[in-house]
């Protein structure tokens, strides 16, 4: 069987949508798979790396998906919602309500609901993102320049594309002998997103 036959879905290059910076195509099932019937068209995206071609994943209605950003395994993008720039959405990931991904964000298994995120934010685990309030990035500047993302409702934290408590976190390899030191940090971010809470709920 060839790789062409293989596919899942094609790239219909005579229906396309300029973007400000190049053009997007819109894509078309050609075969069954998930939800997703044989001859269904999905969104749009700027090339076929944009979407795999293994897996359930898939770009519903006026979705769009461009530049570096991938989309696999069995990710959902629907509902007018945008994954631009390094994005990476995997698992059973599943972005809606016109949410807006960028930077370089990794999303797995969660499902965001009309928000907007960027920069180095990651979120791993069957968490719902409904707004902004439900998750913060931080920047962890010693030992290392390493980004952190805290889910309070769920006490995790996501950290170079895995899930982890706080006590889990700071015994990472990574962090070596500081752990004690990361424990700390790791604390200090808790107190002051409990604080964000009382002081602005």
């Amino acid at each position: 069987m060839s790789q062409e036959t293989n596919k899942k879905y094609i790239i219909l290059e005579d229906e396309k949508l300029e973007d400000g910076f190049g053009w997007l195509y819109r894509i078309q099932a050609v075969k069954d798979f998930g939800d997703v019937k044989a001859g269904d068209k999905g969104g749009w995206v700027e090339s076929e790396r944009n979407l795999s071609q293994d897996g359930n994943c898939w770009i519903y209605d006026e979705s769009v998906v461009y530049g570096g950003s991938r989309v696999c395994e069995n990710a959902k993008i629907l509902n007018y919602s945008e994954i631009c720039d390094y994005a990476h959405i995997c698992g059973n990931a599943i972005i809606e309500r016109k949410s807006s991904i960028g930077g370089e964000v990794f999303i797995k298994d969660a499902k965001v609901t009309e928000v907007e995120i960027s920069d180095c934010t990651q979120i791993i685990g069957d968490f719902e993102i409904k707004s902004a309030r439900d998750f913060y990035t931080f920047k962890i500047w010693w030992p290392y320049d390493e980004y952190v993302t805290y889910i309070p409702k769920h006490n995790k934290f996501s950290y170079c594309c895995q899930s982890y408590t706080k006590e889990e976190l700071a015994k990472n390899d990574d962090f070596g002998q500081e752990s004690g030191i990361i424990l700390e940090i790791l604390n200090k971010i808790v107190d002051l997103c409990d604080y964000y809470k009382k002081v602005y709920p």
